[in-house]
């Protein structure tokens, strides 16, 4: 089996999984390398932002392709760009998890304790506790997650563990143990106006880009909190912006944004009560290239095998419109 690869990330986190391993291994560091050696891979491996149109328009001339692996969770890449029809997706959802729902609730009590306040005041040497009386416990709170995928189910067990109630918004409906409540995805208003707080979990798709805007967040309750650790356009940065403004949130904490990296003249930089992470949920030194690894390895294991793959990426709209796109954007 024949398995291409690109970018430093990959070529690394590859080398590594698939050294005893016997496939033979087809680096490629740019789309001109990658052209020479995609005709006879039978598995592409890359992470989800090198996936441009450059790169997609070689794979899809690809006719052995059988997999593409994503190092990343994220796939809106190849929602926007299209893949081959023989091939199939998968992604390292689980190798992120367990980093993005840490941060995730990083985020959460850093808002809800004021320590963005605390820190103000330790550059300036203040001893004051004035800011404290406005800070909230999460006991008892209810937290909806919309996307209930590998993140959203780990924040989810995260937020049990705070004794909160949490409400998962799926496009999927099923039981589920760790949560309280189930909500379709169509219905995700009527979930977002009784939670305290809301976190933006699900991947960028067409149905998801423009979910959060000014119409949402007018059906948040007063005073929520609004997480996003998943992708910077399913949030209308400018109504985010008029939510914190008006005081209809009190808070707001975002690790991606739109576009990445975010220029330093945006105004949203300067919104209140808002914390911005440079898209760094996911990155932990100590854990997640360990599991890139061994979701790679596996997977390719799994394909020689005739085993069903790890992490599939179910595709819930027109398919085949998606497979044969070339340079249509998302909107």
């Amino acid at each position: 089996m024949k398995v291409a690869y690109l970018v430093s990330l990959a070529r690394s986190l590859v080398q590594e999984a698939l050294q005893d391993e016997p496939f033979e291994i087809m680096p490629a560091d740019n789309a001109a390398e990658l052209a020479g050696v995609i005709a006879e891979a039978d598995v592409f491996v890359t992470v989800g932002p090198a996936y441009t149109k450059e790169v997609a328009d070689i794979v899809k001339q690809a006719k052995n392709l059988q997999l593409i692996q994503l190092t990343t969770a994220g796939f809106e890449n190849l929602v926007k760009y299209g893949f081959p029809s023989t091939a199939r997706v998968s992604n390292a959802a689980d190798a992120w998890s367990i980093a993005v729902a840490e941060h995730a609730m990083a985020l959460i009590l850093a808002l809800s304790r004021r320590i963005p306040d605390a820190l103000r005041q330790q550059v300036e040497k203040r001893w004051e506790r004035t800011y404290s009386e406005s800070s909230l416990s999460l006991y008892g709170k209810t937290m909806a997650i919309v996307g209930y995928g590998r993140i959203g189910k780990a924040i989810a067990v995260r937020a049990k563990a705070f004794s909160m109630r949490v409400i998962a918004v799926s496009r999927t409906i099923g039981q589920d143990a760790t949560v309280d409540e189930m909500v379709d995805a169509v219905d995700f208003c009527k979930a977002v106006s009784r939670a305290d707080i809301v976190v933006a979990a699900m991947p960028s798709t067409p149905d998801t880009v423009g979910m959060f805007d000014r119409d949402a967040f007018s059906q948040f309750k007063q005073g929520a909190l609004f997480i996003n650790v998943a992708r910077g356009d399913v949030a209308n940065q400018a109504d985010l912006e008029d939510a914190l403004r008006s005081g209809k949130l009190v808070g707001a904490a975002v690790d991606v944004a739109n576009p990445e990296p975010l220029p330093a003249d945006d105004p949203f930089w300067s919104a209140p009560n808002l914390i911005i992470t440079p898209h760094v949920a996911g990155f932990v030194s100590d854990l997640v290239p360990a599991n890139i690894r061994d979701i790679v390895s596996d997977n390719l294991r799994r394909l020689k095998n005739g085993e069903s793959l790890k992490n599939p990426v179910a595709f819930n709209y027109d398919e085949s419109l998606m497979r044969n796109r070339q340079t249509q954007e998302i909107k």
